[in-house]
């Protein structure tokens, strides 16, 4: 026999600055079914959104989703005109006078943080105001085979920001890796990347040239002797795959010897 599990009405909630008095389903609410939203009073427009709301084919395809279908308000583009976003303290570039005019409520006016910072917003409220989140100072790694003792800096570390590399150690290169590497200049311009701006150690080309890569029962056709040689450390050398396989790889790796990744 069949066990029959009934499809389970949905509940949704409609759209921010769109309500209907009497019923959970607002934006804040728990949201209800289309029967109840069908039952409750006529839509209402919340401050700072305008509009001519209708029920009409209102529609609730996702449990706990967004209802559809209707026509709901819309935030008013002149909510925050006699407003000015605060950017004091928040490590954004000023904001040119009526620059963010015509901000629809709830939507973000454009900003620019600061050297090193990022993420932060400018919003317009329904209250008439900016609310302004700071921009936050970013964090960032090395390039794989710089180092600097003494700070989470490093490829494989967290991560730091420009002020804690700045204060660390000087840079010193990894094994496999050489140059004259510098932190002036050093950049965040994504949280989570890579500094830049800085100079960096570079991967050697010798590092692996003692060494032939092992392909036996790689899927790979053979490597010439010395083919492999002059490739960085961390850098890959060509190879070709037999037939009906692919991918694969072959990486010079800082010990002096080849990383193969079978085709």
């Amino acid at each position: 026999t069949y066990d029959v599990v009934p499809c389970a009405v949905n509940s949704c909630t409609l759209p921010k600055g769109t309500m209907s008095a009497g019923a959970d389903c607002s934006s804040d609410d728990e949201g209800c079914t289309v029967a109840v939203l069908e039952a409750a009073a006529p839509f209402t427009c919340g401050p700072g959104y305008g509009g001519s709301p209708d029920k009409a084919n209102a529609a609730c395809d996702t449990d706990g989703g967004t209802f559809s279908g209707a026509t709901f308000c819309s935030g008013s583009t002149t909510t925050c005109d006699a407003a000015e976003p605060d950017t004091t303290s928040a490590n954004m570039q000023a904001i040119a006078a009526d620059a963010c005019d015509g901000t629809a409520t709830d939507q973000t006016c454009a900003h620019t943080c600061l050297p090193d910072f990022g993420r932060g917003s400018i919003t317009c409220t329904s209250d008439g105001t900016y609310d302004v989140v700071p921009c936050a100072v970013n964090s960032c790694t090395l390039p794989k085979g710089t180092m600097s003792a003494g700070a989470d800096c490093s490829s494989d570390d967290e991560g730091c920001t420009v002020a804690v590399l700045e204060a660390a150690a000087p840079f010193t290169c990894g094994p496999g890796y050489g140059g004259s590497p510098d932190k002036a200049n050093a950049a965040c311009d994504t949280d989570g990347g890579t500094f830049s701006g800085a100079t960096f150690c570079s991967g050697s080309t010798t590092t692996c040239d003692a060494a032939e890569p092992d392909t036996t029962s790689a899927n790979m056709q053979a490597i010439a002797a010395d083919a492999c040689d002059g490739t960085a450390t961390d850098q890959t050398c060509a190879h070709t795959c037999l037939p009906d396989f692919g991918r694969g790889s072959i990486t010079c790796t800082s010990d002096g010897t080849y990383d193969v990744v079978p085709c």
